[in-house]
Protein backbone atom coordinates (compact mmCIF):
# COMPACT_ATOMS: atom_id res chain seq x y z
CA UNK A 1 0.00 0.00 0.00
CA UNK A 2 1.25 3.46 -0.89
CA UNK A 3 -0.08 6.84 0.14
CA UNK A 4 0.97 10.51 0.33
CA UNK A 5 0.72 12.12 3.75
CA UNK A 6 1.08 15.63 5.17
CA UNK A 7 2.01 16.39 8.76
CA UNK A 8 3.38 19.02 11.11
CA UNK A 9 5.13 16.31 13.17
CA UNK A 10 8.90 16.39 13.42
CA UNK A 11 9.90 12.70 13.41
CA UNK A 12 8.74 9.60 11.59
CA UNK A 13 7.68 8.01 14.89
CA UNK A 14 5.51 11.06 15.73
CA UNK A 15 3.87 10.94 12.28
CA UNK A 16 3.10 7.21 12.62
CA UNK A 17 1.54 7.85 16.02
CA UNK A 18 -0.49 10.71 14.54
CA UNK A 19 -2.07 8.51 11.88
CA UNK A 20 -2.41 5.51 14.22
CA UNK A 21 -0.01 3.26 12.31
CA UNK A 22 1.03 0.54 14.75
CA UNK A 23 4.10 -1.62 14.29
CA UNK A 24 4.48 -5.29 15.07
CA UNK A 25 7.55 -6.30 17.12
CA UNK A 26 9.50 -7.50 14.08
CA UNK A 27 8.48 -4.80 11.60
CA UNK A 28 11.23 -2.74 10.02
CA UNK A 29 11.05 1.00 9.28
CA UNK A 30 13.41 2.84 6.96
CA UNK A 31 14.64 5.46 7.68
CA UNK A 32 14.78 4.93 11.47
CA UNK A 33 11.60 6.12 13.29
CA UNK A 34 13.65 8.76 15.13
CA UNK A 35 14.66 10.42 11.86
CA UNK A 36 13.45 14.01 11.29
CA UNK A 37 10.89 14.34 8.54
CA UNK A 38 11.90 16.16 5.37
CA UNK A 39 9.78 17.31 2.48
CA UNK A 40 9.40 14.61 -0.17
CA UNK A 41 10.76 11.89 2.12
CA UNK A 42 9.81 8.26 1.37
CA UNK A 43 9.19 6.05 4.38
CA UNK A 44 9.28 2.28 3.89
CA UNK A 45 7.61 -0.10 6.33
CA UNK A 46 8.36 -3.79 6.02
CA UNK A 47 5.84 -6.04 7.78
CA UNK A 48 7.82 -8.92 9.26
CA UNK A 49 6.15 -11.93 10.82
CA UNK A 50 8.02 -14.73 12.55
CA UNK A 51 6.16 -17.95 13.21
CA UNK A 52 6.82 -21.63 13.80
CA UNK A 53 5.58 -24.57 11.79
CA UNK A 54 5.62 -28.19 12.95
CA UNK A 55 5.50 -31.31 10.77
CA UNK A 56 6.18 -35.04 11.02
CA UNK A 57 8.82 -36.38 8.65
CA UNK A 58 9.38 -40.03 7.71
CA UNK A 59 12.92 -41.36 8.20
CA UNK A 60 13.40 -44.08 5.55
CA UNK A 61 15.19 -47.22 6.65
CA UNK A 62 18.38 -48.40 4.98
CA UNK A 63 19.28 -51.89 3.80
CA UNK A 64 22.47 -53.43 5.16
CA UNK A 65 24.05 -56.63 3.83
CA UNK A 66 26.16 -59.04 5.86
CA UNK A 67 28.14 -62.00 4.53
CA UNK A 68 27.08 -65.42 5.78
CA UNK A 69 29.42 -68.34 5.07
CA UNK A 70 26.77 -70.83 6.19
CA UNK A 71 24.44 -69.74 3.39
CA UNK A 72 24.94 -70.92 -0.19
CA UNK A 73 26.46 -68.29 -2.48
CA UNK A 74 23.83 -66.47 -4.53
CA UNK A 75 21.13 -66.88 -1.89
CA UNK A 76 19.92 -64.28 0.57
CA UNK A 77 17.95 -64.36 3.79
CA UNK A 78 16.23 -61.50 5.62
CA UNK A 79 17.58 -61.28 9.16
CA UNK A 80 15.67 -58.16 10.20
CA UNK A 81 12.78 -56.39 8.50
CA UNK A 82 13.11 -52.69 7.86
CA UNK A 83 10.81 -50.14 9.47
CA UNK A 84 10.72 -46.44 8.73
CA UNK A 85 11.23 -44.05 11.60
CA UNK A 86 9.53 -40.75 12.24
CA UNK A 87 10.64 -37.38 13.56
CA UNK A 88 8.98 -34.09 14.44
CA UNK A 89 10.61 -31.09 12.79
CA UNK A 90 9.93 -27.53 13.95
CA UNK A 91 10.70 -24.71 11.51
CA UNK A 92 10.91 -20.96 12.06
CA UNK A 93 9.34 -19.11 9.15
CA UNK A 94 9.94 -15.45 8.36
CA UNK A 95 7.40 -13.63 6.18
CA UNK A 96 8.06 -10.14 4.83
CA UNK A 97 5.11 -8.27 3.37
CA UNK A 98 3.18 -11.50 2.94
CA UNK A 99 6.01 -13.41 1.20
CA UNK A 100 8.00 -16.19 2.86
CA UNK A 101 11.68 -15.22 2.72
CA UNK A 102 13.29 -17.70 5.11
CA UNK A 103 12.63 -21.06 6.70
CA UNK A 104 15.04 -22.85 9.01
CA UNK A 105 14.91 -25.86 11.31
CA UNK A 106 15.04 -24.96 14.98
CA UNK A 107 14.48 -28.43 16.48
CA UNK A 108 14.15 -32.11 15.57
CA UNK A 109 12.68 -34.76 17.84
CA UNK A 110 12.70 -38.49 17.11
CA UNK A 111 9.20 -39.91 17.57
CA UNK A 112 9.89 -43.42 16.29
CA UNK A 113 13.34 -44.96 15.83
CA UNK A 114 14.22 -46.30 12.41
CA UNK A 115 14.98 -50.02 12.08
CA UNK A 116 17.30 -50.87 9.23
CA UNK A 117 16.71 -53.93 7.07
CA UNK A 118 19.43 -56.56 7.42
CA UNK A 119 19.94 -59.16 4.71
CA UNK A 120 22.34 -62.10 4.96
CA UNK A 121 24.19 -62.71 1.71
CA UNK A 122 25.47 -66.24 1.16
CA UNK A 123 29.19 -66.73 0.53
CA UNK A 124 29.39 -70.50 0.84
CA UNK A 125 30.55 -72.05 -2.44
CA UNK A 126 29.51 -75.63 -3.21
CA UNK A 127 31.65 -78.01 -5.22
CA UNK A 128 31.04 -81.34 -6.95
CA UNK A 129 33.89 -83.82 -7.30
CA UNK A 130 34.67 -84.77 -10.92
CA UNK A 131 37.96 -86.62 -11.12
CA UNK A 132 41.58 -86.89 -10.01
CA UNK A 133 44.71 -87.10 -12.15
CA UNK A 134 47.75 -85.19 -13.34
CA UNK A 135 47.94 -81.54 -14.42
CA UNK A 136 50.25 -79.66 -16.76
CA UNK A 137 50.34 -76.08 -18.00
CA UNK A 138 50.09 -74.52 -21.45
CA UNK A 139 51.37 -71.17 -22.70
CA UNK A 140 48.93 -68.71 -24.21
CA UNK A 141 45.91 -69.46 -22.07
CA UNK A 142 44.14 -66.49 -20.40
CA UNK A 143 44.74 -65.86 -16.72
CA UNK A 144 43.26 -68.50 -14.41
CA UNK A 145 41.90 -70.69 -17.19
CA UNK A 146 42.28 -74.27 -18.30
CA UNK A 147 41.59 -76.92 -20.89
CA UNK A 148 39.37 -79.77 -19.75
CA UNK A 149 37.37 -82.49 -21.45
CA UNK A 150 33.92 -81.05 -20.68
CA UNK A 151 32.20 -78.22 -18.77
CA UNK A 152 33.18 -75.52 -21.27
CA UNK A 153 32.60 -72.05 -19.83
CA UNK A 154 32.19 -73.37 -16.28
CA UNK A 155 34.50 -72.92 -13.33
CA UNK A 156 36.54 -75.67 -11.72
CA UNK A 157 38.45 -75.86 -8.46
CA UNK A 158 41.77 -77.63 -8.90
CA UNK A 159 43.58 -78.79 -5.76
CA UNK A 160 47.12 -80.10 -5.46
CA UNK A 161 46.55 -83.03 -3.11
CA UNK A 162 50.20 -83.00 -1.95
CA UNK A 163 50.22 -79.45 -0.52
CA UNK A 164 46.48 -78.63 -0.33
CA UNK A 165 46.79 -75.51 -2.51
CA UNK A 166 43.77 -74.72 -4.70
CA UNK A 167 42.91 -72.45 -7.61
CA UNK A 168 39.66 -71.58 -9.39
CA UNK A 169 39.92 -71.73 -13.19
CA UNK A 170 37.56 -71.28 -16.10
CA UNK A 171 37.30 -73.92 -18.82
CA UNK A 172 38.18 -72.16 -22.09
CA UNK A 173 39.34 -75.07 -24.25
CA UNK A 174 38.88 -78.80 -24.74
CA UNK A 175 41.83 -80.97 -23.68
CA UNK A 176 44.24 -82.40 -22.97
CA UNK A 177 44.05 -85.23 -25.49
CA UNK A 178 43.42 -88.60 -23.82
CA UNK A 179 46.66 -90.06 -25.19
CA UNK A 180 48.68 -87.64 -23.05
CA UNK A 181 47.43 -89.31 -19.90
CA UNK A 182 46.87 -85.92 -18.22
CA UNK A 183 43.59 -84.80 -16.70
CA UNK A 184 43.81 -81.02 -17.14
CA UNK A 185 45.97 -78.30 -18.75
CA UNK A 186 46.24 -75.11 -16.68
CA UNK A 187 47.29 -71.58 -17.59
CA UNK A 188 50.78 -70.64 -16.39
CA UNK A 189 49.55 -68.43 -13.55
CA UNK A 190 47.05 -71.03 -12.32
CA UNK A 191 49.71 -73.77 -12.35
CA UNK A 192 52.16 -71.56 -10.42
CA UNK A 193 49.61 -71.21 -7.61
CA UNK A 194 49.70 -74.97 -7.11
CA UNK A 195 53.36 -75.78 -7.79
CA UNK A 196 56.53 -74.22 -9.28
CA UNK A 197 56.46 -73.95 -13.06
CA UNK A 198 59.73 -75.85 -13.16
CA UNK A 199 57.91 -78.96 -11.97
CA UNK A 200 56.11 -79.13 -15.32
CA UNK A 201 53.64 -81.73 -14.08
CA UNK A 202 51.59 -82.08 -10.91
CA UNK A 203 51.11 -85.80 -10.56
CA UNK A 204 47.89 -85.72 -8.56
CA UNK A 205 45.23 -83.00 -8.53
CA UNK A 206 41.58 -83.14 -7.56
CA UNK A 207 39.15 -81.40 -9.91
CA UNK A 208 35.77 -80.19 -8.66
CA UNK A 209 32.96 -78.34 -10.43
CA UNK A 210 31.96 -75.02 -8.86
CA UNK A 211 28.19 -75.21 -8.47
Amino acid sequence: TKWIGRTWQETIADYMAEIGLALNPNDEVSPHPGTLIESGMTINIKRVTKSTFKEEVVIPYKTRYIDDNSLEKGKTKIIQKGQNGKKEVVYQIIIENGIEVDRKIISETIIKNVQNKIIARGTKVLYKYIASGSATYMNGYPSNSCAFRGYYGRYLRVTNTFNGKSVIVKVVDWGPSPWTGHLIDLSRDAFSKLAPLGAGIISNVKVELVL
